[in-house]
């Protein structure tokens, strides 16, 4: 029986071992922490459903990922910029809470009893020399930042609610968020610029967030991070790069838990079916890369007047999610804007493998 090695426990590397296990290969991870998750201290994500023409629970079954932990579809969004509303109602879900961290119900939680259920051995507290490794992810490399983010996780008693809230008042070049799904809470802060204010940023998005909505946090935890892109399909060697350290987010609004969890299984793929990686992964991941390089400079263009020419044109479509969805994965327009936008991204984040 094959044995294959990876560094880190994040969705990315659970995905991948969790696939190589239920296809009789014995799988190591060596995980730094002591538990999966650790970083994550029970704070909320959106998962978006717009990229894919999957809807993301039957994706995961495509995956073979469970979703054993806590993962609530939201059809219902307002987006702010405090001064104009657009409250969005979609047919299907627009995107997915779930839970991060190491607290019951939690992504990491669900997906290392997926993997420990398939005999993978997850040796925590350990690290391997990446050259000793076949798959290394072990989350977002600092060399390639181009967003940071702040926030606070609680629990509360406030309805479900999401809440996006964008202008440079709150999160310079960003957007900031409020997320409720049964009885859990977060506020953050994402910031694609002004990164040494951020604190700054946090205090005025969680000011506007209390004064708006009758939250009473209780048992409040701060978590705070970065995100790392790149529109290379990456190796080190022979070693296959996932998840973050392999630069799959999206430059627009830094979503990247999906992206994590679907290279972790084209990894896997890639090892099962003796495939090129970076031809399988460039395959898919590729257009919605060069797509998000487009996106992200189209937002920032825009961000003078509070994003409201964006947020009209999305919210006036006849289909929100489906508009979304072109624009995520590289349409005719973008092609043609993409050597512009490629050329002004290079000089605005200079430290990216574009």
């Amino acid at each position: 029986m094959k044995t294959v090695k990876i560094l880190g426990a994040g969705p990315s590397g659970l995905s991948a071992a969790i696939n190589l296990s239920q296809n009789d290969y014995n799988v190591d991870i060596f995980e730094r922490n002591l538990d999966v998750g650790s970083s994550a201290k029970g704070n909320l994500q959106g998962v978006e459903n717009w990229s894919e023409d999957l809807d993301l629970i039957e994706e995961f079954k495509k995956m073979n990922i469970k979703t054993n932990f806590h993962c609530e579809p939201f059809k219902n969004l307002r987006i702010t910029n405090s001064k104009e509303n657009w409250d969005f109602s979609c047919n299907k879900p627009a995107f997915y809470i779930i839970k991060r961290g190491t607290v019951k119900n939690s992504l990491d939680q669900g997906l290392k009893k997926q993997a420990l259920d398939n005999g993978v051995n997850i040796r925590f507290g350990e690290t391997a020399p990446i050259s000793d490794v076949d798959i290394v992810a072990t989350g977002g490399d600092p060399k390639f930042k181009f967003a940071v983010g702040k926030g606070i996780s609680f629990e509360t008693e406030h309805e479900n609610i999401a809440v996006g809230l964008v202008n440079n008042y709150h999160a310079f070049k960003g957007y900031s968020y409020l997320l409720v799904s049964n009885g859990f809470g977060c506020i953050a802060t994402v910031l694609f610029a002004g990164f040494q204010d951020l604190n700054k940023y946090f205090k005025r998005t969680v000011d506007e967030f209390q004064a708006n909505y009758d939250l009473k946090e209780k048992h409040p935890d701060k978590f705070s991070g970065y995100g790392s892109f790149s529109n290379q399909i990456m190796k080190k060697g022979d070693q296959i790069l996932i998840g973050e350290v392999g630069g799959f987010q999206d430059l627009l609004w830094g979503f990247g838990t999906r992206n994590a969890i679907k290279s972790g299984y084209i990894a896997s793929k890639s090892i099962l079916d003796c495939e090129d990686y970076c031809k399988l992964a460039g395959n898919h991941f590729k257009p919605k890369l060069n797509s998000s390089i487009v996106n992200r400079f189209i937002w920032e263009k825009f961000a003078s007047n509070n994003y409201s020419i964006i947020l009209n044109r999305i919210y006036n479509s006849e289909d929100p999610l489906k508009y979304l969805n072109s624009f995520h994965n590289f349409n005719f327009l973008q092609k043609l804007t993409y050597p512009f936008a490629l050329f002004y991204m290079k000089y605005r984040y200079p430290n990216l493998k574009l």
